[in-house]
């Protein structure tokens, strides 16, 4: 029999086609990959099933993101209410995060869009994963390297290659970092901003905001404390953007 190893010769992950037009297609991967665990997971809490992992774990399971993009978009699922997350660990130094979905959320979110997702069509995206026959033309194969950008923000305007985000996270805490990128993201979606790279207009706005608040940003995911605050999170603590 003929076949490919970048063909289905292993457990897909799956996501429906209108949950990706609605949240992007990793955040849909992800908050699908959050269900399957969900319902077989026997961690029940205040009613409800709970689930927990790494960054690392979550890694082998979404390997085409790095961890900070994971960590990304998991933060942001969380931000949007789709995912609740608590600390059920016996131990008080345990920070993993355990979590669950907003069933409630995402039922109005598709009553709130029934239009949109009746009327619209599926993008190359979700063609692929609902396996319908694409009609668009594959990218030309080629061997020179490329970086891909993914694009990030409320508004999924923001592009931003792995390692910038990483290198992002890395200079500022990683809720900062997100904050950042989502300010860009509503600059560029209201006043029509447009800038050669994103990466360093985010560096920019973050060095105007260190000029106005003094402290504010200078110290902020700088301070010794901060240093041992992103290495105790990077320490098992558990649980970002579409290609563009």
């Amino acid at each position: 029999m003929e076949g490919s190893k970048l063909l289905i010769n292993e457990p897909p992950l799956q996501a429906l086609p209108t949950l990706a037009r609605l949240l992007d297609v990793n955040k849909a991967i992800i908050l699908q990959q959050v269900q399957y665990w969900v319902g077989i997971s026997g961690h029940e809490k205040e009613g409800h099933r709970w689930i927990y992992n790494s960054y690392e774990e979550w890694n082998k399971q979404f390997s085409w993101l790095k961890p900070r993009a994971i960590q990304y978009h998991i933060l942001q699922l969380e931000r949007d209410g789709y995912i609740i997350s608590a600390n059920f660990n016996k131990d008080s130094r345990d920070h993993t995060k355990w979590y669950r979905i907003n069933y409630d959320l995402l039922e109005n979110l598709l009553k709130t869009n029934s239009d949109d997702t009746k009327n619209s069509q599926p993008t190359y995206h979700e063609l692929t994963m609902d396996g319908t026959k694409n009609s668009q033309a594959l990218p030309e194969t080629t061997t020179e390297t490329t970086t891909i950008d993914t694009l990030y923000g409320e508004f999924e305007n923001v592009k931003l290659s792995d390692n910038e985000l990483e290198k992002l996270q890395e200079r500022f805490r990683p809720m900062r970092a997100h904050e950042l990128i989502e300010q860009l993201s509503a600059g560029i979606k209201s006043k029509g901003y447009k800038y050669k790279s994103h990466y360093a207009a985010i560096l920019n706005w973050a060095r105007r905001d260190d000029a106005k608040g003094g402290s504010n940003g200078k110290n902020r995911g700088h301070t010794q404390e901060d240093r041992s605050a992103r290495r105790a999170a990077s320490i098992g603590a558990p649980i970002t953007g579409r290609r563009g």
